[in-house]
């Protein structure tokens, strides 16, 4: 059942403010703890757009406004540079790299290209200022930090060159989580074009220069705005969320996001709008980082929403609307949402659509962890994730300077606030009705179609939730059945382990005839195995390490079911024929022991399904 036409008619007529969200959009904007900008959590200009957020609730109008206090690692940017050759080169850095001696660190450059293993193999880089081009997205340039710690680099300096994943519009400078190893040398971004300069200064013989960063890090708290628009009924409210931390200035990603969730506040309750239930309008910290030395260090402040402020909403709260980067007219909305709400959404967005509200186009994806909508699925919240983005875009201006305000379109963050409105409009009609828990079970059922262990207690399990009525049981279905794969992409938790025992079959019948190539390709395959290629066996060691304390900890990674996979870091150097590496006997036998605890991770994962599905009450 699409909107009603009374809802798509409030959604048209709410009294938008276009001077108000460009008046956010540019407060936020200037904060900054160096000239270049940056508003990390933990840090004062963190608790200023906390303040901003919450003093622009109170003028609004809605009650119970607060800032309220969740734990994050604070990291500060005063500012990076690189000077050598007479040059000073203006750098960044990541969330949560340390930063070096106040008066830098002096050594040698050495040009590590890509900085895998059988290119550092051939250089020296103990002691010495690494420079390293991040050209993979499949690798993540703390991987390599680590790889270059253990090889005695005392810095490390990153850029993406022509073609990389990030940064790519001309002059762009970098920043992100970081996602660093405790003990790994710091780290600074600088511009590609930069680089190159960098490289002919090197290419006319050894040259010294000093990396500076200068930060201020360490255990903190972020801060997350709250106010309410009160409903008719009591009980924990509908959540419209935003952060307000960012890189640089951060205008679309994301201070467009806070703009335009406060713009639909002000404008519903200019127009009078009373919902049957509560509605929080959260400003929050720590979307881009807020963990030290983790795998999964980004959404921090919704994880600590959610698990230490307001825990009863993990089974209460009926929709969460998660607003992103929004009014970028060169880019589709994309809408993230779980099976159970795929159907609704697509009804409100027609109804957008057919009003004129959603003029670059929409597309819809399964949800990810990429936003803050995930640490609230987890928690078992039902919810979307809302967005205007584009490779085009992620790839270009995203997280640097480029990040403007001349990105934002007002025009079009007021339609999409139309759009987002009617989201929120009509799931307080539906309410307790919202989730589809047949589109649900038909999911499932394709994923254990797939599946290279026949699960018919699962498989019998899914088509029982067809049957599932209400929020209540969703929350059993967002604790127990989303989960994460090697890549920290969205999989049910026995999909990973799935993946791996096909891989690994498909390596030991290759072995068996005497393909080594093909083995080496299907073991690499399994869980992040590809990085053995890239890192050397204790460093693989150490980050497998570091996902096994994020799988036991309180993150929101350790809520999304991550599977143990083997480490094939020796089987994959014995059938590359690397020196030193075991005999083909032993990968035989190492193969098959591996698929048999696969095959025993996978049936555990799937016990522990039925289970969920069960407390579902289907």
């Amino acid at each position: 059942m699409p909107p009603t036409s009374e809802q798509i008619s409030t959604a048209l007529s709410l009294p938008f403010d276009g001077a108000q969200m460009r008046r956010i959009v540019g407060d936020l904007a200037a904060l900054g703890s160096a000239p270049s900008g940056f508003r990390v959590t933990g840090t004062p200009e963190d608790r200023a757009a906390a303040r901003l957020a919450a003093a622009e609730m109170r003028a609004i109008g809605l009650q119970d406004v607060s800032v309220e206090t969740v734990p994050v690692y604070g990291w500060r940017m005063r500012g990076a540079s690189l000077d050598a050759g007479g040059r000073s080169f203006e750098c960044a850095s990541m969330g949560g790299v340390p930063g070096t001696p106040p008066r830098g660190i002096t050594a040698p450059l050495v040009w590590a290209g890509d900085a895998s293993r059988r290119r550092l193999d051939r250089i020296d880089v103990g002691g010495r200022i690494a420079v390293v081009e991040w050209r993979s997205g499949s690798i993540w340039p703390s991987d390599v930090g680590l790889e270059l710690a253990a090889r005695g680099a005392v810095g490390v300096v990153v850029h993406c060159p022509q073609g990389g994943p990030y940064y790519q519009s001309p002059r762009a400078l970098g920043a992100f989580n970081s996602r660093w190893y405790a003990g790994a040398p710091p780290m600074v971004t600088i511009r590609k074009e930069d680089a190159a300069r960098v490289r002919t200064l090197m290419d006319g013989g050894p040259i010294e220069a000093k990396l500076t960063l200068r930060v201020d890090a360490g255990p903190s708290r972020g801060a997350n705005a709250v106010g309410y628009l009160l409903g008719r009924r009591r009980g924990a409210p509908i959540v419209v969320g935003a952060h307000h931390d960012g890189w640089f200035r951060a205008a679309f990603d994301n201070a467009s996001g806070v703009a335009v969730m406060l713009g639909m506040a002000r404008a519903m309750v200019e127009a009078g709008v009373r919902p049957e239930r509560s509605i929080c309008f959260t400003s929050r910290t720590a979307e881009e980082f807020g963990q030290a030395d983790s795998e999964y260090d980004w959404c921090t402040g919704a994880h600590g929403q959610i698990a230490h402020s307001h825990p009863e909403w993990g089974a209460r709260s009926p929709f969460h609307l998660c607003v992103e980067a929004s009014g970028h007219t060169g880019l589709p909305l994309l809408v993230e949402a779980p099976p159970e709400l795929t159907g609704w959404a697509r009804g409100c967005l027609r109804a957008a659509d057919r009003e004129g509200l959603l003029t670059s186009g929409w597309k819809m994806y399964p949800p990810g962890c990429g936003t803050e909508l995930w640490p609230l699925l987890v928690a078992g919240v039902p919810g979307v994730s809302v967005l205007t983005w584009g490779k085009s875009f992620s790839r270009s201006a995203y997280h640097s300077p480029l990040d403007t305000i001349k990105l934002v379109d007002f025009g079009h963050l007021e339609r999409l606030g139309r759009a987002y409105s009617l989201m929120v409009l009509d799931a307080d009609r539906r309410g307790d009705d919202l989730c589809d828990h047949r589109a649900r079970a038909r999911h499932l059922e394709q994923a254990l179609a797939r599946s290279p262990v026949p699960l018919p207690g699962l498989r019998a399990a899914a088509r029982r939730h067809a049957a599932a009525r209400g929020r209540r049981a969703f929350t059993p279905v967002g604790r127990g059945l989303l989960a994460l794969d090697a890549n920290a992409s969205s999989a049910y938790p026995f999909q990973q382990a799935a993946r791996d025992l096909t891989a690994l079959k498909a390596a030991h019948a290759a072995l068996a005839k005497g393909d080594n190539r093909a083995a080496a390709r299907h073991a690499a395959r399994v869980g992040d195995n590809a990085l053995c290629g890239a890192l050397s066996h204790d460093t693989m060691r150490r980050r497998l390490a570091r996902v096994e304390r994020d799988r036991a900890g309180d993150g929101w990674g350790g809520r999304s079911h991550l599977t143990e996979s083997p480490n094939l870091w020796l089987e994959l150097a014995s059938l590359r024929g690397e020196p030193g590496a075991p005999p083909a006997d032993w990968v035989k036998r190492s193969l098959r022991g591996h698929a048999e605890d696969v095959k025993a991770t996978l049936e555990r994962a799937a016990a522990r399904m039925e289970a969920a599905l069960a407390r579902a009450g289907g």
